[in-house]
């Protein structure tokens, strides 16, 4: 079994599009009879106990490595990463925007958090200039979900009730790094 782990279950269009993307990924490349679940905070932590126990692969998804809107998320889903890899899981952290970033303690537990992974992979090359720091080994990719644009008709778009298929989303939230 896979996990899928993000910011799932909360209107976050683009978690929930690069997690259904992989979701179809998945089972296309390893047939039906693959088990994929999501994790979430959403989840009880006898759920999560239960789906880290059970699972394989842990894909870590989205922009979860960042203090801007919480640093308690930051480190719900550091406290789960370490959790897989107590239980010896495989941990891929993927298609991730590292930062913001700003304090030394998030910086630091992030680093630490990234380093339990087997595999990593940026979008940005702000997010690999701060893994170079560490030499924590990654690849830089284009963002997932511009890459298989193709394959977003395969996504349940119905799931997002406002949009309509020829909709572009653009998220834009307050912040001292966005002018």
């Amino acid at each position: 079994m896979c996990l899928i782990l993000g910011y799932l279950g909360y209107n976050n269009y683009g978690d929930q599009i690069l997690a259904d993307l992989l979701f179809a990924r998945l089972k296309k490349k390893h047939g039906q009879d693959i088990t994929i679940n999501y994790l979430s905070s959403k989840n009880s932590w006898k759920e999560h106990f239960f789906l880290l126990l059970k699972s394989k692969k842990i894909f870590a998804i989205g922009g979860m490595f960042q203090d801007l809107t919480s640093s308690w998320s930051l480190f719900y889903y550091c406290l789960v990463i370490f959790m897989a890899k107590l239980l010896s899981k495989e941990i891929v952290i993927f298609a991730q925007g590292i930062g913001p970033l700003q304090t030394p303690l998030t910086r630091f537990i992030t680093k630490k958090t990234l380093k339990l992974a087997n595999k990593i992979s940026v979008r940005d090359q702000e997010s690999s200039d701060f893994l170079i720091e560490d030499r924590i080994p990654h690849i830089l990719v284009t963002d997932w979900a511009w890459t298989l644009v193709d394959e977003i008709e395969n996504v349940d778009i119905k799931k997002f009730s406002e949009l309509k298929k020829d909709s572009i989303c653009v998220a834009l939230r307050d912040s001292k790094f966005i002018n």
